[in-house]
């Protein structure tokens, strides 16, 4: 009868084999998958090898336990190169390893005992060059570029996760302006291997709500925590999106593939935000400047519309009655001219006068109607040309008034907008005109507001961004 063996006396034999083929242990290089932390310092996790199309499921696996001695010399040289690797799902790997055969689950597992961060790092580069050769291929690196970022943007999306502290820095920047910005917050996973997907699905559904431009933020962290960034499908949705996207990832030192491919890309969430801040800042200022300029221009325009209807006016009633008092001194005249000639005429001729007299006066008469039809005509004429003058300078008044109600200022008001004055009464379009401790007038549609300046935040240069704290 053959020799049988009990399942231990199998487990047994199989880890004897497993240390004779593998002595010194190997080295293995694969996808993190499933990363688990467990009690006592101890990790557990698949090394998978990924099927070739995106979505199948991995080709091989094989699980690996971390114990917490290991694990505190991996963690140690992970620090010595700079923090760069973190462990973590969809993290591309390469560790040394012994072959173990664990017998109360009845598999085959590895003990981890060191890493390779090198190899992780190696890999990260080559991959996020890979993905900007095929964009640059295709020219998207500068396609969501060449859109122009709005004048005044009013609904501004924002791509991050929701309780972040990239979302807080945001949020507080935007507040602190005081512009009353709609921010339209979509959250998303920024790190680990379902992050590509998440970061494009917000994206997708942010500009779905019709914003102006998007932020797309993320603070700092090790350089596989924003390996999503690189990720080829989140650099095609960028580039792709119909708006502007401003990106602030990481910190100063990090530059992801999002960033090359965006509209604008600032160093950190804050720095991103007060760039979008100083967009509206400067449309603001030339708005100010604007309605500082039109409310003069329209007085004016208004009162020389009304100073020469007041001289048409006038012209127009004058020329009637200095034409009517002309044709009663030539009238006058000529009658007094006849009476002289009758009292002076001879006693003989006196028949021959009354006869003349007689023609004279019929012509006289005849040439005084005429006159007075020609008077009566002339002044109707002259009262219609000076009615129709006058309703033409009533349509230009009115349309002059139009424009100037239509480019008041207090109608700028009512739509949301404000003015602040200085104490003398000068109107502020910029940080650089008051200082802290100034007492300041704020001019609203319904009343004013008086308040002392706290603190001045100048808008700062992209050279001059700084660090976020994470």
């Amino acid at each position: 009868m053959e020799h049988t063996l009990t399942v231990a006396e199998l487990a047994d034999l199989l880890g004897r084999l497993l240390d004779e083929a593998f002595p010194y242990g190997l080295w293995v290089e694969g996808e993190i998958a499933n990363y688990t932390e467990g009690r006592n310092g101890m990790r557990w996790f698949d090394l998978v090898e990924p099927a070739p199309e995106a979505g199948r499921a991995p080709v091989a696996r094989v699980a690996v336990v971390l114990f917490d001695d290991a694990r505190r010399r991996v963690n140690a040289l992970l620090r010595r190169h700079g923090g760069a690797v973190k462990m973590g799902d969809g993290v591309r790997i390469r560790i040394q390893a012994a072959v173990a055969f664990y017998a109360p689950q009845g598999r085959l597992q590895l003990r981890m005992t060191t890493i390779d961060p090198s190899y992780t790092i190696a890999r990260l580069a080559a991959d996020k060059e890979a993905v900007l050769r095929r964009l640059r291929a295709e020219g998207l690196t500068e396609l969501n570029r060449r859109l122009p970022l709005p004048v005044l943007p009013g609904r501004v999306g924002l791509v991050t996760a929701r309780d972040s502290a990239a979302a807080a820095d945001v949020h507080r920047v935007f507040a602190n302006a005081g512009y009353g910005v709609t921010l339209v917050e979509c959250d998303a996973l920024v790190q680990g291997a379902d992050a590509p997907r998440s970061l494009v699905a917000a994206l997708d559904a942010v500009t779905a709500a019709d914003v102006d431009l998007v932020l797309v933020v993320r603070g700092g962290g090790a350089r596989t925590d924003l390996a999503a960034f690189d990720h080829e499908t989140v650099a095609r949705a960028i580039a792709a999106c119909p708006v502007p996207v401003v990106t602030g990832i990481g910190h100063e030192i990090d530059e992801s593939v999002a960033d090359l491919v965006a509209h604008t890309a600032r160093a950190t969430p804050t720095a991103a935000a007060e760039f979008v801040v100083s967009v509206i800042a400067e449309a603001r200022g030339r708005l100010d400047d604007a309605v500082a300029r039109i409310g003069p221009a329209a007085r004016r325009t208004l009162d020389t519309a009304t100073a020469r209807l007041d001289g048409h006016h006038r012209r127009l009633g004058h020329r009637g009655d200095v034409l009517a008092q002309r044709h009663r001194h030539e009238l006058d005249g000529r009658a007094r001219r006849l009476v002289r000639v009758a009292a002076t005429a001879d006693v003989r001729a006196a028949s021959h006068l009354d006869h003349l007299a007689d023609r004279l006066a019929r012509r006289s008469l005849s040439w005084v109607a005429g006159a007075d039809r020609r008077l009566t005509h002339g002044s109707a004429t002259l009262a219609a040309r000076a009615e129709r003058r006058l309703a033409a300078a009533r349509r230009h008044l009115d349309a002059v008034d139009l424009r100037r109600r239509a480019l008041d200022p207090v109608r700028l008001l009512d739509r949301g907008w404000s003015i602040t004055r200085r104490g003398d009464g000068t109107v502020v379009r910029s940080t650089g005109q008051v200082t802290p401790g100034e007492s300041v007038t704020t001019i609203l549609a319904d009343g004013t507001l008086t308040g002392t300046i706290e603190a001045v935040h100048p808008r700062r240069t992209p050279g001059a961004d700084t660090e976020d704290e994470q």
